[in-house]
């Protein structure tokens, strides 16, 4: 049986999905939504201008354009030193749903969007052998401090989300004490703080059903499955949520 845990990774029904939208296939019509996750580099000055704009993303260049002219337009404060406004580096986090219409096309909206610092290194947590042989799935958040060199300092399961079992936390755990983080870097100077992480245990295997590792965050108003900053430096003052690409 072929089991893997990606919090991070996109799965391929995901990516398939993803490349339907982005005109290499059409949609089926009845189709459930697909949300894809994407991370921009973000620079603002100390007045909240956005000065660097740029993503690695592989999954929908043809949104990149549209996307940056948006996001160009959207009110994000800086971080401040001592009270004062300063140069800010974060990251931004988008999540993009995609759903399915009758003429075998993709409508995109914008569902989450967050600012903060961003992952480093990762290692992908151990599947626990009990839960392989039982078929089992679940969803594991964290709450994961670190410091201004995005070492981890301290990591525990979040209590406002539900949890997979202990067998998923202890796992998702011991390997994201292992991690770095990206941290937002404010007047030149890299910032400790705390996130919220998920960590999706999904089999691959024939009759498993696929599992919606999908949680709200805390001030959230969707679902996401992406890593959501706690007390970000960089803030995002524009409501985009629902916003149509």
């Amino acid at each position: 049986m072929r089991h893997r845990s990606a919090s991070t990774m996109i799965s391929a029904m995901v990516l398939a999905g993803a490349l339907a939208a982005a005109g290499a296939a059409a949609a089926p019509a009845e189709s459930a939504p697909v949300f894809v996750n994407m991370t921009w580099s973000l620079g603002v000055d100390a007045g909240g201008r956005i000065t660097r704009l740029s993503t690695d993303d592989k999954q929908l260049p043809t949104l990149h354009e549209k996307l940056e002219k948006d996001i160009r337009s959207w009110k994000i404060s800086p971080g401040k030193v001592d009270g004062v406004p300063a140069a800010t580096e974060s990251k931004l986090q988008l999540l993009l749903r995609l759903d399915a219409q009758a003429d075998g096309n993709y409508r995109v909206n914008l569902a989450g969007a967050s600012t903060g610092g961003g992952y480093g290194r990762q290692t992908a947590p151990k599947y626990p052998e009990n839960a392989a042989a039982g078929r089992r799935q679940g969803l594991v958040v964290l709450k994961v401090d670190y410091d201004e060199a995005g070492r981890v300092k301290d990591v525990e399961p979040y209590a406002g989300a539900p949890q997979a079992d202990t067998a998923f936390v202890r796992s998702a755990t011991n390997a994201v004490k292992q991690w770095t983080f990206e941290p937002e870097v404010v007047g030149g100077h890299p910032r400790s703080s705390a996130a919220l992480v998920p960590v999706c245990f999904r089999m691959d295997a024939p009759g498993v059903p696929h599992i919606d590792c999908h949680w709200t965050p805390p001030g959230a108003s969707g679902t996401s499955e992406r890593m959501v900053a706690l007390d970000p430096a960089a803030k995002l003052e524009s409501d985009v949520i629902g916003r149509a690409l």
